[in-house]
């Protein structure tokens, strides 16, 4: 198994991580970007086993504590998208292949968060 790669990052004072897999595979380069893999409420970043296992042989796979999940700081009171929106966005920024891919299992929670247009549309405005 690839040695993972963990990163810790924050915004609005809230700290957060993400985990990259590297891809498991002796052909070489990855097939495709990277696949970010987001969870619900009490999903962190080593939740995902099946993700590894079935998407690592072809690409990276980043797992994330986001804000409130997991190890990272609980979210701040009152309304959370914006923040949660805002730590997929770090991540996509600190980690540029990022978010080729999105998976969640709680579309309710980070419904804007883990739309790959929006991660284009939010870089191309800088």
């Amino acid at each position: 198994m690839p040695e993972e790669i963990i990163r810790r990052l924050s915004v609005d004072g809230v700290r957060f991580g993400y985990r990259v897999l590297p891809h498991a595979s002796d052909s070489g380069a990855p097939a495709t970007e990277p696949a970010l893999v987001l969870g619900g409420a009490l999903q962190g970043m080593y939740g995902w086993p099946q993700m590894d296992d079935h998407l690592g042989p072809a690409t990276d796979v980043v797992t994330a504590d986001l804000p409130g999940m997991g190890s990272a700081d609980p979210l701040p009171p009152g309304p959370s998208a914006d923040i949660l929106r805002r730590a997929v966005l770090r991540i996509a920024d600190d980690r540029p292949a990022t978010a080729s891919a999105v998976w969640t299992s709680s579309p309710p929670a980070t419904p804007r968060a883990v739309a790959r247009p929006a991660v284009r549309e939010a870089r191309a405005l800088r």
